[in-house]
Protein backbone atom coordinates (compact mmCIF):
# COMPACT_ATOMS: atom_id res chain seq x y z
CA UNK A 1 0.00 0.00 0.00
CA UNK A 2 1.26 3.49 -0.85
CA UNK A 3 0.26 6.73 0.90
CA UNK A 4 2.16 9.94 0.07
CA UNK A 5 0.92 13.17 1.61
CA UNK A 6 3.13 15.64 -0.28
CA UNK A 7 5.09 14.84 -3.40
CA UNK A 8 7.47 17.74 -2.81
CA UNK A 9 8.44 16.48 0.63
CA UNK A 10 8.67 12.86 -0.54
CA UNK A 11 10.78 13.74 -3.60
CA UNK A 12 9.09 11.25 -5.96
CA UNK A 13 10.83 12.31 -9.15
CA UNK A 14 10.51 8.76 -10.52
CA UNK A 15 6.77 9.30 -10.94
CA UNK A 16 7.07 12.21 -13.37
CA UNK A 17 8.67 13.23 -16.60
CA UNK A 18 10.10 16.78 -16.92
CA UNK A 19 7.24 19.25 -17.19
CA UNK A 20 4.52 16.85 -15.99
CA UNK A 21 3.74 18.85 -12.87
CA UNK A 22 3.17 21.96 -14.93
CA UNK A 23 0.34 20.18 -16.72
CA UNK A 24 -1.03 18.01 -13.91
CA UNK A 25 0.16 19.40 -10.58
CA UNK A 26 -0.45 16.32 -8.42
CA UNK A 27 0.59 16.63 -4.77
CA UNK A 28 -0.56 13.47 -2.97
CA UNK A 29 -1.62 9.89 -3.70
CA UNK A 30 -3.04 6.66 -2.40
CA UNK A 31 -2.28 3.40 -4.14
CA UNK A 32 -2.55 -0.37 -3.77
CA UNK A 33 -1.10 -3.30 -5.74
CA UNK A 34 -3.25 -5.75 -7.67
CA UNK A 35 -2.09 -9.27 -6.83
CA UNK A 36 -3.27 -12.85 -7.24
CA UNK A 37 -1.27 -15.11 -4.97
CA UNK A 38 2.36 -14.21 -5.66
CA UNK A 39 1.60 -12.82 -9.09
CA UNK A 40 1.63 -9.05 -9.51
CA UNK A 41 -1.10 -7.97 -11.93
CA UNK A 42 -0.69 -4.19 -11.74
CA UNK A 43 -1.92 -1.51 -9.38
CA UNK A 44 -4.47 1.21 -8.67
CA UNK A 45 -3.25 4.74 -7.93
CA UNK A 46 -5.44 7.70 -6.96
CA UNK A 47 -3.86 11.16 -7.08
CA UNK A 48 -4.94 14.59 -5.88
CA UNK A 49 -3.92 18.16 -6.59
CA UNK A 50 -4.08 18.77 -2.82
CA UNK A 51 -1.62 17.69 -0.15
CA UNK A 52 -2.77 15.26 2.54
CA UNK A 53 -5.92 14.45 0.60
CA UNK A 54 -6.06 10.78 1.68
CA UNK A 55 -6.15 9.09 5.09
CA UNK A 56 -5.08 5.52 6.01
CA UNK A 57 -8.69 4.38 6.51
CA UNK A 58 -9.43 5.12 2.85
CA UNK A 59 -6.61 2.75 2.02
CA UNK A 60 -8.58 -0.09 3.64
CA UNK A 61 -11.52 0.57 1.34
CA UNK A 62 -9.27 0.78 -1.70
CA UNK A 63 -7.50 -2.43 -0.64
CA UNK A 64 -10.87 -4.26 -0.55
CA UNK A 65 -11.70 -2.91 -4.00
CA UNK A 66 -8.26 -3.99 -5.22
CA UNK A 67 -8.72 -7.51 -3.87
CA UNK A 68 -11.98 -7.93 -5.78
CA UNK A 69 -10.55 -6.38 -8.93
CA UNK A 70 -7.49 -8.65 -8.73
CA UNK A 71 -9.74 -11.70 -8.56
CA UNK A 72 -11.72 -10.51 -11.60
CA UNK A 73 -8.56 -9.88 -13.63
CA UNK A 74 -7.07 -13.22 -12.58
CA UNK A 75 -10.21 -15.09 -13.61
CA UNK A 76 -10.26 -13.29 -16.94
CA UNK A 77 -6.63 -14.25 -17.54
CA UNK A 78 -7.36 -17.88 -16.67
CA UNK A 79 -10.37 -17.89 -19.00
CA UNK A 80 -8.30 -16.39 -21.79
CA UNK A 81 -5.57 -18.99 -21.30
CA UNK A 82 -8.09 -21.83 -21.30
CA UNK A 83 -9.74 -20.49 -24.44
CA UNK A 84 -6.37 -20.21 -26.16
CA UNK A 85 -5.57 -23.81 -25.22
CA UNK A 86 -8.93 -24.93 -26.60
CA UNK A 87 -8.09 -23.35 -29.97
CA UNK A 88 -4.53 -24.62 -30.34
CA UNK A 89 -3.53 -28.02 -31.71
CA UNK A 90 -1.58 -29.74 -28.97
CA UNK A 91 0.90 -31.44 -31.29
CA UNK A 92 1.83 -28.74 -33.79
CA UNK A 93 1.17 -25.55 -31.81
CA UNK A 94 -0.92 -24.01 -34.58
CA UNK A 95 -4.69 -23.43 -34.66
CA UNK A 96 -6.89 -26.51 -34.53
CA UNK A 97 -9.87 -27.37 -36.73
CA UNK A 98 -12.37 -25.50 -34.55
CA UNK A 99 -10.28 -22.34 -34.46
CA UNK A 100 -9.74 -22.53 -38.22
CA UNK A 101 -13.48 -22.64 -38.92
CA UNK A 102 -14.06 -19.68 -36.58
CA UNK A 103 -11.26 -17.63 -38.18
CA UNK A 104 -12.49 -18.42 -41.69
CA UNK A 105 -16.00 -17.25 -40.78
CA UNK A 106 -14.61 -14.01 -39.33
CA UNK A 107 -12.40 -13.33 -42.36
CA UNK A 108 -15.21 -14.05 -44.84
CA UNK A 109 -17.49 -11.62 -43.00
CA UNK A 110 -14.71 -9.02 -43.03
CA UNK A 111 -14.07 -9.53 -46.74
CA UNK A 112 -17.81 -9.29 -47.46
CA UNK A 113 -18.09 -6.07 -45.47
CA UNK A 114 -15.15 -4.36 -47.17
CA UNK A 115 -15.56 -5.87 -50.63
CA UNK A 116 -12.19 -7.67 -50.60
CA UNK A 117 -11.11 -11.20 -51.47
CA UNK A 118 -9.29 -13.94 -49.61
CA UNK A 119 -7.73 -17.25 -50.55
CA UNK A 120 -8.02 -20.57 -48.76
CA UNK A 121 -5.39 -23.29 -49.10
CA UNK A 122 -5.97 -26.89 -48.10
CA UNK A 123 -2.70 -28.84 -47.90
CA UNK A 124 -2.17 -32.56 -47.43
CA UNK A 125 1.12 -34.42 -46.91
CA UNK A 126 1.55 -37.03 -49.64
CA UNK A 127 1.69 -40.73 -48.64
CA UNK A 128 1.90 -39.87 -44.97
CA UNK A 129 0.46 -43.22 -43.87
CA UNK A 130 3.66 -44.99 -44.88
CA UNK A 131 5.60 -42.81 -42.41
CA UNK A 132 3.56 -44.06 -39.45
CA UNK A 133 3.50 -47.62 -40.78
CA UNK A 134 7.26 -47.72 -41.43
CA UNK A 135 8.76 -45.64 -38.61
CA UNK A 136 6.00 -45.36 -36.01
CA UNK A 137 3.88 -42.53 -34.74
CA UNK A 138 6.68 -40.68 -32.95
CA UNK A 139 8.45 -40.03 -36.24
CA UNK A 140 5.07 -39.25 -37.80
CA UNK A 141 4.50 -36.64 -35.09
CA UNK A 142 7.89 -35.12 -35.90
CA UNK A 143 6.92 -34.83 -39.57
CA UNK A 144 3.67 -33.10 -38.65
CA UNK A 145 5.40 -30.65 -36.29
CA UNK A 146 8.12 -29.76 -38.77
CA UNK A 147 5.62 -29.44 -41.62
CA UNK A 148 3.51 -27.05 -39.54
CA UNK A 149 6.62 -24.95 -38.87
CA UNK A 150 7.51 -24.90 -42.57
CA UNK A 151 4.01 -23.77 -43.57
CA UNK A 152 3.84 -21.12 -40.85
CA UNK A 153 7.27 -19.82 -41.81
CA UNK A 154 6.30 -19.59 -45.49
CA UNK A 155 3.33 -17.23 -45.11
CA UNK A 156 2.71 -13.76 -43.69
CA UNK A 157 2.14 -13.18 -40.00
CA UNK A 158 -1.37 -11.87 -40.77
CA UNK A 159 -2.35 -15.18 -42.37
CA UNK A 160 -3.95 -18.01 -40.38
CA UNK A 161 -2.29 -21.44 -40.33
CA UNK A 162 -4.18 -24.40 -38.88
CA UNK A 163 -4.12 -28.16 -38.65
CA UNK A 164 -7.28 -29.16 -40.46
CA UNK A 165 -7.07 -32.77 -39.35
CA UNK A 166 -4.66 -35.72 -39.53
CA UNK A 167 -1.97 -34.76 -42.03
CA UNK A 168 -4.06 -31.96 -43.53
CA UNK A 169 -3.39 -28.26 -42.98
CA UNK A 170 -5.23 -25.07 -43.93
CA UNK A 171 -4.05 -21.53 -44.58
CA UNK A 172 -6.26 -18.43 -44.80
CA UNK A 173 -4.57 -15.66 -46.80
CA UNK A 174 -6.42 -12.37 -46.37
CA UNK A 175 -6.72 -9.62 -48.98
CA UNK A 176 -5.47 -11.90 -51.74
CA UNK A 177 -6.68 -13.75 -54.83
CA UNK A 178 -5.64 -17.29 -55.69
CA UNK A 179 -3.47 -16.29 -58.64
CA UNK A 180 -1.37 -13.91 -56.57
CA UNK A 181 -1.02 -16.61 -53.89
CA UNK A 182 0.51 -19.13 -56.27
CA UNK A 183 4.05 -18.04 -55.36
CA UNK A 184 3.26 -18.56 -51.70
CA UNK A 185 1.90 -22.04 -52.40
CA UNK A 186 4.97 -22.85 -54.48
CA UNK A 187 7.22 -21.68 -51.65
CA UNK A 188 5.45 -24.05 -49.25
CA UNK A 189 5.59 -26.95 -51.70
CA UNK A 190 9.29 -26.39 -52.41
CA UNK A 191 10.22 -25.92 -48.74
CA UNK A 192 8.50 -29.16 -47.74
CA UNK A 193 10.07 -31.10 -50.60
CA UNK A 194 13.59 -29.87 -49.82
CA UNK A 195 13.40 -30.40 -46.05
CA UNK A 196 15.08 -33.46 -44.52
CA UNK A 197 12.99 -34.93 -41.69
CA UNK A 198 15.49 -36.55 -39.32
CA UNK A 199 15.28 -38.31 -35.96
CA UNK A 200 17.19 -41.18 -34.32
CA UNK A 201 19.04 -42.09 -37.51
CA UNK A 202 15.91 -41.91 -39.67
CA UNK A 203 16.00 -39.49 -42.60
CA UNK A 204 13.00 -38.98 -44.85
CA UNK A 205 11.73 -36.59 -47.52
CA UNK A 206 8.11 -35.56 -47.95
CA UNK A 207 5.98 -33.80 -50.52
CA UNK A 208 2.69 -31.96 -50.15
CA UNK A 209 -0.40 -31.46 -52.32
CA UNK A 210 -2.08 -28.05 -52.27
CA UNK A 211 -5.49 -26.85 -53.41
CA UNK A 212 -6.60 -23.21 -53.49
CA UNK A 213 -9.93 -21.44 -53.81
CA UNK A 214 -10.89 -17.79 -53.60
CA UNK A 215 -13.69 -15.95 -51.84
CA UNK A 216 -16.17 -14.98 -53.22
CA UNK A 217 -15.55 -16.24 -56.76
CA UNK A 218 -15.15 -19.93 -55.86
CA UNK A 219 -17.30 -20.03 -52.75
CA UNK A 220 -19.25 -17.36 -50.91
CA UNK A 221 -19.46 -19.02 -47.50
CA UNK A 222 -17.36 -21.23 -45.22
CA UNK A 223 -18.62 -24.60 -46.44
CA UNK A 224 -18.49 -23.71 -50.12
CA UNK A 225 -14.97 -22.29 -49.90
CA UNK A 226 -13.66 -25.31 -47.99
CA UNK A 227 -15.31 -27.66 -50.49
CA UNK A 228 -13.71 -25.84 -53.43
CA UNK A 229 -10.26 -25.83 -51.82
CA UNK A 230 -10.58 -29.48 -50.81
CA UNK A 231 -11.63 -30.45 -54.32
CA UNK A 232 -8.61 -28.64 -55.73
CA UNK A 233 -6.27 -30.40 -53.29
CA UNK A 234 -7.61 -33.82 -54.30
CA UNK A 235 -7.09 -32.86 -57.92
CA UNK A 236 -3.41 -32.34 -57.04
CA UNK A 237 -3.43 -35.81 -55.47
CA UNK A 238 -4.88 -37.36 -58.62
CA UNK A 239 -2.06 -35.79 -60.62
CA UNK A 240 0.45 -37.69 -58.49
CA UNK A 241 0.91 -35.30 -55.59
CA UNK A 242 3.51 -32.61 -55.00
CA UNK A 243 1.32 -30.27 -57.05
CA UNK A 244 -0.60 -27.01 -56.67
CA UNK A 245 -4.10 -26.74 -58.10
CA UNK A 246 -6.26 -23.63 -58.38
CA UNK A 247 -9.97 -24.28 -58.24
CA UNK A 248 -11.88 -24.41 -61.51
CA UNK A 249 -15.62 -24.75 -61.91
CA UNK A 250 -15.23 -27.82 -64.14
CA UNK A 251 -13.96 -29.77 -61.09
CA UNK A 252 -17.62 -30.03 -60.13
CA UNK A 253 -18.48 -31.87 -63.29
Amino acid sequence: RLLLNDYEQENVAFRFQPGDLNILPFRSCLGIPLEAGRKRLGGVLMESYQTRNYIPEEGDTLALFGKNLSEIINRMNIYRSMKDLALIDGLTGIYNHRAFKERLQVEIERARRYGTTLTLMILDLDKFKRINDTYGHLFGDLVLKKSANIIRGSVRTVDTVARYGGEEFAVILINTDKNSCYKTAERIRSNVQSFAFEKDGIRERMTISIGMAEYPNDGNDVQALIAASDMSMYHSKRLGGNKITLYKTDFDA
